[in-house]
Formats: structure tokens, C-alpha cells, sequence
């Protein structure tokens, strides 16, 4: 009872850390670039939030369970009726109704012995393979991953959503040509492809 009573208290601390408003003008790093529009205008319209210290920290992993926290938040995508049904995922935690939510569009699956991970880090793959189910758009062919170098280095399950979200300009490559597959994605990168996701006409999103 006390065990359980202690993760209640921390659901409850973490919920209020990330209801905390830090608008963008005050952070102060993230002054970069290729991502600070993006940044700026997901803080100011409430889809992801910054840190009491004026911070973004834009170069910190993103987890699963924040991802699709994002995701939701940005395609409106939250459902407070949804289900998990996931053997790692309990209603007491604060993503809860966040990964039920991603679950019920339908564009999340999890792994095969029925959990989410919703801690770990996601990986650049696992992101583009969520984008992709959600805007429904997958290439069959590889065309948009040929471009990369390390194209052999992408996972079955995946290259099709790589190639499709490459070849839509909703994910690129780094300046070496290759992609990363298994690199976890950052914050700055993960407010940068919801962006371009977001932003996607709606013909190209079929």
C-alpha cells in the first residue's frame, strides 16, 4: 500500500511539472536554426513544454511515452476514453491516457510480447514508423532510404515508412548521408518532424 501510494505521489509531481507553462521567448536555449521556429511556435501553442529553468534542453532523448504525448497534443489525437491495454502501461501513470490514446489511432502497435516501453528512448525508426502510420502514408518501394548510406542498417519494419516520410520531406538524413536509423531521437528533432508531419498537405498524407 505505501509502495503504491509513493508512485501515485510521483504520477502526481510529474503531471504537475509538465502542466507548468514556460512560453519560448523565456527559454534560452534554443536558439538553433534548423529547429527553433519549430520549438518556438509547439511551446506557445501548449503541445510541448519547457523546464523551470528556462530551458528546452533540445538535445535530451524524447521517450515513447513523450512522443506520442506530442503527437497527440499536435493532431488532437487524445482520447480520456481510450484503453492501453499494455502489460507495462497502469492507469496510475501520468501517460496513461496519452499512450491509449496513440493506441486507439491506431498508430502505435507495441512489441510483440504486448508491452510499450513507454520510458525508453525512441529511436529514429520507431518515430518515422509512428509518423507513417499516422498520416497513412508508407512506400512500398525504397526509393526515398536508396539515398542514404546506411540503408542496409534500416530494419525491415521500417524502411518503408523511412522511404515514404524521406521522399514527403518529413524526416532527412545528417550531413554524412547516412540516416541513424537506431539513434534516439531528440526533443529538437522530434518538435521538427511533428512540425513538417503537421504541416504536410493533405494529399501527400494518403
Amino acid at each position: 500500500m505505501k509502495g503504491k501510494l509513493g508512485k501515485i505521489l510521483l504520477t502526481a509531481a510529474v503531471a504537475c511539472s509538465l502542466s507548468t507553462t514556460v512560453y519560448a521567448a523565456g527559454l534560452k536555449d534554443i536558439n538553433i536554426p534548423w529547429a527553433k521556429s519549430a520549438i518556438t511556435n509547439m511551446v506557445n501553442s501548449g503541445v510541448i513544454t519547457g523546464y523551470k529553468d528556462n530551458t528546452f534542453r533540445p538535445n535530451n532523448q524524447i521517450s515513447r511515452a513523450e512522443f506520442v504525448t506530442l503527437v497527440n497534443k499536435a493532431f488532437s489525437k487524445y482520447n480520456e476514453n481510450a484503453d492501453a491495454k499494455f502489460s507495462d502501461v497502469f492507469s496510475y501513470q501520468w501517460f496513461y491516457h496519452q499512450v491509449a490514446s496513440a493506441k486507439n489511432a491506431e498508430y502505435i502497435t507495441g512489441y510483440p510480447n504486448n508491452t510499450f516501453a513507454p520510458n525508453k528512448s525512441i529511436t529514429r525508426a520507431e518515430a518515422a514508423a509512428m509518423i507513417a502510420r499516422l498520416l497513412q502514408i508508407k512506400n512500398a518501394k525504397i526509393d526515398g532510404a536508396k539515398k542514404y548510406t546506411d540503408m542496409s542498417k534500416m530494419y525491415p519494419w521500417a524502411i518503408g515508412s523511412i522511404s515514404a516520410l524521406s521522399e514527403n520531406g518529413v524526416m532527412t538524413g545528417y550531413t554524412d548521408r547516412t540516416f541513424k536509423p537506431a539513434r534516439y531521437i531528440t526533443r529538437a528533432e522530434a518538435v521538427v518532424m511533428v512540425t513538417k508531419a503537421k504541416n504536410l498537405p493533405a494529399t501527400s498524407a494518403q
